[in-house]
């Protein structure tokens, strides 16, 4: 055996190497004189190269010394720097022996055993790492423990205990440096032990930290459905929904990357009906269902899921497409067999079901789903002896107004093409209902709000009339001063209110236009008819007012004043539709069109005539049809007004093409108005 014995010199490389005389370090290690063991060989070249500021090659002299055999430990300054080394290597069993090496000649203290821990852990010795971090806690400084926290969290974790490894997580988590990935698999943990408000407090500390994405605002909607907070998680599954379209792979990525995406948006809408049906909105889930599978054909869960909230709605028909669609696909589960039950039960085929039932029980013998049908049978529910209908999966009840219930027989009860007469009845109906329901809501259900509409343009005139009389109006064209502005403010706020009130049809009605029998030519024929015959009516009481105040007025024919009111009316109601179509894609349009209507107040001949104009001011202002159609309404009350001025073709044309304009744009939006 070769005996190595240390030279004088040995300490003469160390100095000089310390001293940073690496030159004469270099000549002493390469010189004849110059003996030593392997062991110490390599520690003078590893201190030789962390000096010298080659830190890779320091480190493969540290691995070949190892490898070959000859440990030596380094000092212990660089120490954890080499265990680092050797941990990213992969040079478990390594490390662990060098710390052992360099305690037994003197490393001490916590972090020389909390190494140790690190080793133990790193070469799967887990009961014995979380042994001894247990006996070394007390030693460990205040400010180093929710680092060290987390890391026994995470020993504990690995060895099943997963209660007293969250209890660490929620007491470490949020003083710690933990990376991103220990937060994900925290919250995780939390969701498997089902601690919602600790996993939504450790969700919100990621997102402070390392920002929101994806996976932690679809956890927070998750936590908060859980916690019953369904405003809350409809606005985050939101949120994920914005950022995963947004993504670029969508359009860029491969193909398995664009289908974990396209995975993660079902997600976030899945929610986002989970919340709305959580919040008792079922009719606002399935309008966000008919888009989403509009979208995405193939989405067999959001096709269940549609079909639950029509059986719950009474939307037999649609349930029905619905389950042939997912029939074509190909689809088939428990799942689904169960809900073609539920349907068949509801409208009262109960042979149909107990079909759907014994397919279930012979494809999916143990099934619990198999047994919910038989009990639902059994029961014999049939959905035309329900005026409310059950939401299966256990959600709450909707109570749908009888007037918009479907009445079904066992046979199919819709109308056919030539039954023009039911369909109108159909229509009437429901307008009838929307006007009752739109003055109500309008005016209340006391005179009171009947009497404020009167009063509000009362209000208007009168203070008009006041500052035109203060400067020294008191006539127009042989016209009294009210008989002018009742003449030409209550019809142009007839336009006004119903360009208003089509804004917001669709929006507001929207539950309405869930149930078959409601059209969106309802609503809109319903709150033009309420304004207009409030309108009118109002107009008539002002003029038959001025009329007995002043012992009578010059009046040529309703025929100018009714064309009047339905050109004011047509226009109204088609920008308004049109405005509102356009606005369910570029939302901003719907804010200047408001502020473009008070513009249209000056402009419209409410307080001046077109005689009162210059004549080349006069012919750009007669292309306002507004300023057309109260000149018409106006003509009728003075045998002054020249009604050469009104060009009727003109007018009429403006009219017609905004209604149609107005209705085919609404057509073509339909469903994005249905989603705003």
């Amino acid at each position: 055996m070769v005996e190595y014995k240390r030279m004088d010199n040995f300490d003469d490389v160390s100095s000089k190497i310390v001293r940073r005389d690496f030159d004469a370090a270099r000549a002493l290690m390469d010189g004849p004189s110059f003996k030593a063991s392997p062991a110490e060989r390599a520690k003078l070249e590893f201190m030789y190269c962390i000096e010298s500021l080659s830190p890779d090659i320091a480190v493969d002299v540290a691995f070949t010394a190892f490898d070959e055999g000859h440990m030596f430990c380094p000092s212990f300054s660089t120490l954890p720097w080499l265990l680092d080394s050797l941990a990213s290597a992969q040079r478990f069993s390594q490390g662990l022996q060098l710390i052992r090496f360099a305690k037994s000649i003197g490393y001490v203290g916590w972090e020389a055993q909390c190494q140790e821990v690190r080793f133990l852990a790193l070469t799967r010795k887990i009961a014995k790492a979380q042994k001894l971090l247990r006996e070394i806690w007390p030693n460990i400084p205040i400010s180093e423990r929710p680092d060290i926290g987390v890391f026994e969290g995470r020993l504990l974790h690995a060895l099943n205990r997963r209660a007293e490894a969250f209890d660490l997580f929620k007491r470490h988590l949020k003083r710690s440096t933990a990376r991103e990935l220990i937060h994900d698999r925290v919250i995780l943990l939390a969701m498997q032990l089902r601690d919602w408000p600790s996993a939504k407090n450790i969700i919100n500390l990621s997102i402070h930290r390392f920002g929101g994405n994806v996976d932690r605002f679809r956890q927070l909607s998750l936590v908060s459905l859980a916690l019953g907070a369904n405003g809350q998680a409809l606005t985050f599954a939101r949120k994920a929904q914005q950022i995963a379209l947004k993504n670029p792979i969508l359009q860029k990525g491969k193909a398995q990357q664009r289908r974990k995406v396209q995975g993660d948006i079902r997600d976030c809408q899945r929610l986002i009906v989970k919340a709305h049906i959580g919040l008792n909105r079922v009719d606002q889930a399935l309008i966000e269902l008919r888009g989403f599978v509009k979208q995405d054909p193939k989405w067999a869960l959001g096709k269940m899921l549609q079909m639950e909230c029509c059986i719950s709605l009474g939307f037999y028909d649609e349930a029905f497409e619905v389950l042939a669609s997912l029939h074509e696909q190909g689809f088939a589960s428990p799942r689904l067999h169960k809900l073609q039950g539920q349907l068949l039960i509801a409208v009262g085929d109960l042979d149909g079901a107990s079909g759907a039932l014994v397919e279930l029980k012979e494809r999916w013998p143990n099934h619990p789903a198999g047994n919910e049908v038989e009990l639902l049978i059994e029961e014999g529910i049939v959905g035309d002896n329900k005026r409310t209908t059950r939401i299966f999966e256990g959600l709450q009840e909707i109570v749908v107004p009888d007037i918009f219930l479907p009445q079904w027989t066992t046979q199919d009860t819709r109308p056919s093409k030539t039954a023009w007469r039911d369909t109108l009845e159909s229509h009437f109906r429901s307008i009838g209902a929307l006007l009752l329901r739109e003055s109500h809501a309008q005016y209340g259900r006391h005179s009171l709000g009947f009497l404020w509409a009167i009063l509000d343009p009362a209000a208007q005139v009168a203070i008009l009339v006041a500052i035109f009389a203060v400067i020294g109006k008191h006539t127009f064209y042989d016209m009294s001063l009210p008989l002018f502005i009742a003449t030409g403010l209550i019809p142009f706020q007839l336009f006004s209110k119903i360009f208003g009130q089509m804004l917001m049809a669709v929006k507001s009605n929207q539950a309405l236009l869930l149930h078959p029998r409601v059209k969106t030519i309802d609503v809109f024929t319903a709150r033009v008819g309420l304004e207009l015959t409030v309108s009118f009516l109002l107009f008539c009481g002002f003029i038959a007012i001025v009329d007995l105040l002043e012992g009578g007025i010059y009046f040529d024919g309703v025929f100018p004043v009714l064309l009047g009111f339905l050109g004011l009316v047509a226009c109204g109601m088609g920008f308004g539709i049109m405005i509102d179509g356009i606005a369910s894609v570029f939302p901003s349009v719907a804010t200047i069109a408001k502020h473009s209507t008070r513009l249209l107040y000056f402009t419209s001949g409410v307080f001046f005539t077109p005689e009162m104009l210059p004549p080349n001011l006069r012919e750009f202002m007669m292309l306002n049809p507004l300023m057309q159609y109260v000149s018409m309404i106006r003509s009728s009350f003075s045998p002054l007004l020249d009604d050469g001025l009104i060009d009727y073709q003109y007018a009429f044309i403006w009219a017609i093409g905004l209604l149609v304009m107005g209705l085919a744009v609404e057509r073509v939006f339909r469903d994005k108005m249905m989603l705003r």
